[in-house]
């Protein structure tokens, strides 16, 4: 073959060769990286567009952080607000349920009326409402019970006359108006144990410590003994009650004398009078006719213990029961012929303490 047809023959394949990769680039590889060029450009578009979005939702969480930041502000002051509002209205019932108790007691006629109303008189010191949560911490109950001694000192000096604590009993038919304000008396002393209901649901709920007026007093007494030296130590509410001594002391001795009677006059037929068997010098067997059953034998006991609880606190401080005739009268109680165990240990108790 010569040169010239050699030349021909290589043009033509050359010319097959590149129409071969024309038609290979046309329908293949270039056209998926044109597609591929599209789509990063749209790619690159979305990262651009959820960018700005990131940009917009961080600006808006800042902004919801501020505003949570604000309404947190917002409720904490609410909060405050209300227990504050709560602790004003709390102090606001407490006085002016005292005042009803008390307006209560002093229109009833019987012991047994004015008890009742002096139950709710204890009931209403706000100390007893105190739920050692939020702003009710302890430095706030220790001013509680400063207020609550102060108020009951302040109260029951309407009804003194004299030595209350020596005088015996007034007759049952006598409502003089001395008569009415000696009940009084015996009705705040014998109600000094009293807890309000609410005191016993903050102890299971939030474990608050109960605490009666009773107890009040007694530390107060404790603390009426108490070297100068060591006086800047003693809380508040207890130099009241001891500033108050004479007062505290007659409490504790109308409440013992008033518990005892209570007892013999259980356990004594309904004829017999307390001077009647002051008289005798003889032992005496109990009637259990006024406690038929074994509830009101119960009760009876338990006003014994009572009894027994209120001379401890006088002497464990060094104050002796004021005497109106009870020691001897309950030294002669016969203790061999007792319906029940109890009401046995108790009236045992009695006796020994005496």
């Amino acid at each position: 073959m010569d040169l010239n047809a050699k030349k021909g023959t290589f043009m033509k394949k050359i010319v097959i060769l590149f129409g071969l990769f024309s038609a290979l680039v046309s329908c293949g590889p270039l056209n998926d990286l044109k597609e591929t060029t599209n789509t990063t450009k749209e790619m690159r578009d979305i990262t651009k567009d959820m960018k700005n979005t990131t940009g917009e939702m961080y600006k808006t969480t800042k902004e919801l952080a501020e505003i949570s930041k604000g309404m947190a502000k917002s409720t904490g002051r609410i909060n405050n607000y209300s227990a504050n509002t709560y602790r004003d209205m709390r102090l606001d019932t407490s006085i002016s349920n005292g005042f009803k108790a008390l307006n209560e007691m002093e229109t009833a006629v019987s012991l047994e009326q004015k008890v009742i109303a002096a139950a709710y008189y204890m009931a209403s010191f706000e100390f007893q409402l105190w739920k050692n949560e939020d702003l009710d911490d302890e430095p706030l109950r220790q001013k509680m019970y400063a207020l609550s001694v102060k108020r009951l000192f302040a109260d029951i000096k309407e009804y003194v006359s004299k030595d209350d604590a020596h005088e015996k009993p007034p007759e049952e038919n006598d409502f003089s108006t001395n008569a009415s304000k000696l009940r009084n008396l015996y009705a705040i002393a014998v109600t000094l144990h009293e807890i309000n209901p609410n005191q016993e649901v903050s102890e299971k709920v939030n474990g608050v410590k109960l605490v009666s007026m009773l107890q009040l007093v007694t530390e107060g007494l404790s603390s009426a003994l108490t070297k100068t030296e060591n006086l800047p130590k003693i809380p508040e509410y207890q130099k009241i009650v001891a500033q108050n001594e004479e007062l505290a002391v007659m409490l504790l001795q109308i409440r013992y004398n008033v518990l005892a009677g209570k007892v013999l006059k259980l356990i004594t037929k309904l004829d017999t009078t307390l001077d009647k068997l002051e008289k005798s010098k003889f032992s005496w067997k109990p009637d259990f006719s006024r406690i038929n059953n074994a509830a009101k034998v119960e009760y009876a006991a338990k006003v014994a213990l009572l009894a027994v609880d209120a001379r401890k606190r006088l002497t464990s401080n060094g104050y002796k029961p004021a005497e109106i005739g009870l020691s001897k009268i309950i030294q002669n109680i016969d203790l061999s012929q007792l319906p029940s165990r109890s009401l046995t240990d108790a009236l045992s108790a009695l006796k020994a303490s005496n």
